[in-house]
């Protein structure tokens, strides 16, 4: 039995940015316990097959309807460990590690800096220096953008609504491409996309096998999506999925881009920088009353294919108002 325990209780593309530390902290500590969602069992069950022992762990705060483990269902849980490690920064993970003392560490969170990097810093508190690379990839398999595109994918999920990208956007990108370069579409969602990916693949005049629906093996969808040479798509948990097989273009509206974009020195964002942007909509205090989202408004097709096509780095592409592209925005 172990004495130690993480607390990493997020949605999938926080897991997906977490990897490095848990890893970290395997190699530290051997195999925890680990308190996260049930959800992302198979994620576990990919990138550490012989890892951590999964406590399936649902906070009331997390969920869509309120329902859950509240602080002292968790509480419980915990104090019996000599070490808890918390990999989520909000003011019920604080409270918690305030609870159980100085046996309780968490990470201290901003909007600039890296997701991976935040997490670093209180990891490597208990576990010396890492490198979140080598940890991400211990093959040495790091995603590289390449030279020419050949066949580009699109990912229609959004992890909140204010991320959405319209479909009439993707389809425009979708048809320039392929009519002014001859580059070949793939479509990418997971399971609540899959009504939208079967219109835009009609629309397209796509064929089945050119629509990569995510499932619970994350072993074959990594290798259908291999079939891409980049992939891009809004700030989702399907793209951080994405991020670790191949180079992706995230397409940032509200999110912060600086904390959230996928992790890989070869990646690139393409966001809008508006005055309200982070959205309000990360809150849980206060109401989104955006009605205009012109955050998402201000990105159009030609803006993402500027961003596709430009050359990295340095490369400054001609785009909209308000709207700047970055490279490798993980690693700044």
């Amino acid at each position: 039995m172990t004495d130690v325990a993480v607390v990493k209780p997020d949605h999938l593309g926080d897991f997906v940015l977490s990897v490095p530390a848990l890893r970290a902290l395997q190699q530290k500590f051997g195999n925890y316990d680990l308190y996260a969602a049930p959800g992302n069992r198979f994620l576990l069950e990919h990138f550490m097959p012989d890892g951590p022992v999964l406590h399936p762990t649902k906070l009331a705060h997390l969920q869509k309807d309120g329902i859950g483990e509240g602080m002292p269902e968790l509480i419980a849980q915990l104090k019996r460990y000599s070490l808890i490690v918390f990999l989520r920064d909000d003011g019920f993970c604080q409270e918690a590690a305030s609870i159980l003392g100085s046996r309780a560490v968490a990470p201290r969170s901003d909007n600039v800096t890296h997701e991976t990097r935040i997490q670093q810093r209180v990891t490597e508190s208990l576990t010396g220096a890492y490198s979140r690379t080598s940890l991400m990839w211990p093959a040495g398999a790091e995603p590289q953008w390449p030279a020419a595109l050949r066949t580009v994918g699109i990912s229609l999920s959004a992890g909140f609504f204010a991320n959405k990208i319209p479909a009439t956007t993707w389809v425009r990108l979708a048809q320039s491409l392929q009519s002014k370069y001859g580059i070949a579409i793939k479509l990418i969602g997971g399971p609540l996309e899959a009504d939208e990916l079967k219109m835009l693949a009609r629309m397209l005049n796509l064929a089945d096998s050119d629509v990569i629906l995510g499932g619970a093996k994350l072993s074959d969808f990594h290798a259908r999506v291999g079939e891409c040479d980049v992939v891009v798509g809004a700030d989702s948990g399907t793209l951080h999925l994405v991020s670790v097989c191949r180079p992706v273009l995230g397409v940032f509206t509200s999110s912060p881009w600086q904390r959230f974009s996928p992790f890989g020195a070869a990646n690139r964002v393409l966001y809008s920088d508006v005055p309200c942007s982070p959205c309000i909509q990360f809150s849980k205090d206060a109401y989104n009353g955006c009605v205009i989202r012109e955050c998402a408004a201000l990105i159009t097709a030609p803006d993402i294919e500027a961003a596709l096509l430009a050359p990295c780095p340095g490369a400054k592409p001609r785009l909209g108002r308000l709207l700047h592209m970055v490279c490798g925005p993980s690693h700044i």
